[in-house]
């Protein structure tokens, strides 16, 4: 009967280490993707297009750079495509294409 209660609490005490109840957090990796922009012609355009791409759900940071004409893009890769990115861009007068992407 002690072995039965001792077997029984061991049993308990595995389960509740291994099973704590709440759901494992999931763990997305986010893209980094360069873009090349094209007719940027002045040293403001950039504000324009980081926020034409930070309206794009699921980006969470860009950076546009004027004197090579890139725009560095980090963002969630369920949330957001390359494709998004580029529309956005585009859609401000300012036609994008993916360059590169890497996982972080």
């Amino acid at each position: 009967m002690k072995l039965k209660i001792f077997l029984l609490i061991i049993s308990f005490a595995m389960f509740s280490t291994v099973y704590s109840g709440e759901p494992e957090a999931q763990t997305t990796k986010t893209v980094v993707s360069i873009f090349s922009v094209e007719k940027m012609t002045c040293k403001m355009c950039h504000i324009t297009i980081k926020m034409a791409i930070e309206k794009v759900e699921g980006v969470i940071d860009a950076k546009v750079d004027y004197t090579t004409k890139t725009a560095t893009v980090k963002y969630d890769p369920t949330m957001a495509t390359p494709k998004d990115i580029e529309l956005a861009s585009t859609n401000a007068g300012y036609p994008a294409k993916l360059q590169e992407a890497s996982y972080e």
